[in-house]
């Protein structure tokens, strides 16, 4: 593409900013990951259109820490009016003493209590009627952005298209906290489009036959409805299809070539809310009301594939064939066997264990030398073909016992075996060793530092994330109030895990998390099995668990340890209300009926079908929190 026509570009696109940043309304969220909430992200308001209304900025804490977050103000400009920060809160956690998982905070009054959700003899939630959610207006992430830009155009996505920001309370990354944008965010979203466009002109003959026999306007206009039409997950709408239509007609007239106008035509597509926004209807009569076909594709496609529908999605939903549950249940078992779900099920496992891509600048080179990009990308891909064939095959219990291990010959040194050929191969490990996700060495090290493992991150990972218990937040002056312990010349885990235990503000969360957490000690912060300490003191991984969510039972190391979790009825249970925080974007609240449907839906499939992982991910997709949107 010539680079000529890229200030041209930038030039005719003030008005499709405006879009965007109309769009970009909603505040950052505060976390129980953080002392504090969260501070509301500024509303942005720009362009030159008279009227327009800057975002409003709204921070909403929910740390358990001892201040709620507060909203920034929003920031106007061009002619529209500035908007107005709004306020967070958080409540902080009530002062040890009686309350186990007390961490020093203030007490707050927590006001009445909600009323008592209906339940029949057996205790399970009564659910009568439909029972839609809300699902927020968000941007597309970084990774569904590359997926779609790979789908439809064939192109790898730019690097500068803006991420997600902050800790989400649910944990995963597309709350619409997470994905709102400032005046920066808006000109990387440019600058990603322009990189893409720069790409079109030699993918044209492929994505566009007609122009290499006769490409002209006709040729332009098949080009924008067949890529349109996927990009927007939708038929565009006349006033989008005659302003894209408009920037390829200007860029010939003004003497670009037919390849370079219907780039820069791309690259308005790529800033276009419509594009880059999911959007749903609101209820007109506020009442539930069944998804269009068109929103249920788009639906089903980020939760599988996190992309948009295929032309056969789009096909059905335009002929109102994704309107009964028998039919969303043949699409669901179509999506859920093409290959593109691998990434739906990565993305899913990666955020609930808080899995990060392994690089090689989070781990110190003095402590790792080993550690470069290839067997950074080697450590990243055998954690993702494990969950990925668990989704598929396995059960709660195997995703948290399994010793099964995919490697390579990156792989395998860290493993402690030996790899055959070189390609990968899935090996067996010592199961007295091994248990699960949790010793795939791409998690062993996220819930690590930079040199030394991390028995608190892992012991937290367990608690929170597998048995879905909320601990709080730390207190504000923890680290501080580490430092001043006195400790014995190279402590072991287990010792220091006593130490901290002898401030009264500490005990509490820590006995609940450290026991767990120790368990994994062999494991170094690779993932590397070590019999003993640096310092050659021993490892002692047996101790005793107190998930409160069940007794308090003893173990013998990892295995034991992840055998006895993998039986409570608390962890299947967790497990499906983290698959509803993942489809949902948000936390499930237990106290809302739609919420308590909803989770309890998905758990009697995963009892039905003994435990099976694919079942939770299809069975949510059939519920009528997926199906429906919540009157407003």
């Amino acid at each position: 593409m010539n680079d000529s026509v890229i200030p041209t570009m930038t030039a005719r696109l003030g008005t499709v900013l405006a879009l965007l940043t109309l769009a970009s309304c909603s505040g950052g969220g505060g976390s129980d990951e953080t002392p504090d909430g969260g501070a509301g992200m500024p509303g942005v308001g720009s362009g030159d259109a008279p009227g327009t209304v800057a975002g409003n900025g709204s921070g909403s804490g929910s740390g358990s820490g001892t201040v709620g977050g507060n909203g920034n103000p929003g920031a106007g400009s061009g002619s529209g009016a500035t908007g107005n920060g709004g306020s967070g809160s958080g409540a902080a956690p009530a002062n040890g003493g009686g309350d186990p998982l007390g961490t020093g905070g203030t007490l707050v009054d927590p006001g009445p209590p909600p009323e008592p959700l209906p339940r029949d003899d057996q205790g399970r939630v009564v659910c009568e009627g439909t029972t839609g959610v809300t699902a927020q207006l968000r941007r597309m992430t970084a990774p569904e952005y590359a997926n779609i830009v790979r789908d439809v155009f064939g192109i790898s996505a730019s690097q500068q298209y803006p991420g997600s920001y902050g800790v989400s309370a649910s944990g995963y990354s597309t709350e619409p906290a997470l994905t709102s944008i400032s005046e920066q965010g808006v000109e990387l979203v440019m600058y990603a489009a322009e990189e893409i466009a720069r790409e079109i002109p030699a993918r044209l003959p492929e994505l566009l036959p007609c122009s290499v026999s006769n490409a002209n306007d006709n040729c332009a206009v098949t080009y924008l409805d067949t890529v349109g039409r996927r990009a927007f997950r939708r038929t565009m709408v006349p006033e989008e299809r005659d302003n894209l239509l408009a920037t390829y007609a200007a860029q010939r007239s003004s003497g670009a070539s037919f390849a370079d106008a219907v780039a820069v035509m791309t690259a308005h597509l790529l800033q276009m809310p419509g594009f880059l926004y999911v959007m749903e209807m609101e209820s007109e009569s506020g009442e539930d009301r069944l998804l269009t076909g068109v929103e249920l594709a788009t639906r089903l496609a980020l939760h599988f594939w996190n992309s948009v529908p295929d032309d056969r999605l789009l096909d059905l939903a335009d002929r109102g064939e994704l309107s009964t549950r028998e039919q969303v249940e043949a699409e669901v078992d179509r999506l859920f066997e093409d290959p593109r779900s691998n990434r739906g099920f990565a993305r899913f496992l990666r955020e609930w264990t808080h899995t990060t891509q392994l690089l090689p600048p989070s781990k110190d080179p003095s402590a790792f030398p080993f550690l470069d990009d290839g067997v950074a990308a080697s450590v990243n891909e055998s954690f993702d073909r494990f969950v990925t064939d668990q989704m598929r095959t396995g059960t709660v219990t195997s995703l948290l016992t399994s010793n099964q291990a995919y490697v390579n010959q990156d792989v395998a040194p860290i493993l402690g075996v030996s790899a055959s050929g070189s390609g990968w191969t899935q090996t067996e490990l010592d199961g007295s060793r091994y248990a699960g996700i949790m010793t795939q060495p791409a998690m062993m090290a996220a819930l690590s530092h930079a040199t030394e493992p991390s028995y608190v991150f892992r012991g937290k990972f367990i608690l929170k994330r597998l048995l879905c218990v909320n601990i709080g937040a730390p207190p504000a002056n923890a680290m501080s109030a580490f430092a001043e312990l006195e400790k014995p010349a190279n402590p072991t885990a287990k010792e220091l895990s006593a130490i901290v235990a002898t401030r009264g503000e500490c005990a509490g969360c820590h006995g609940l998390m450290d026991p767990g957490g120790l368990a994994f000690e062999h494991f170094d912060a690779m993932g590397q099995y070590r019999e003993q300490y640096p310092s050659g003191k021993a490892i002692d991984t047996t101790g005793t668990m107190n998930p409160i969510v069940a007794d308090a039972f003893d173990f013998e190391g990892p295995s034991d340890l992840m055998e006895n979790l993998a039986s409570l009825p608390a962890t299947r249970q967790c497990f499906a209300q983290q698959v509803f925080r993942y489809t949902m974007s948000r936390l499930n609240d237990p106290n809302i009926l739609s919420d308590a449907c909803t989770v309890q839906a998905i758990d009697d499939q995963l009892v039905a079908s003994d435990g099976r992982l694919d079942s939770a991910f299809r069975a949510v997709a059939t519920t009528d929190a997926f199906r429906y949107r919540r009157g407003e």
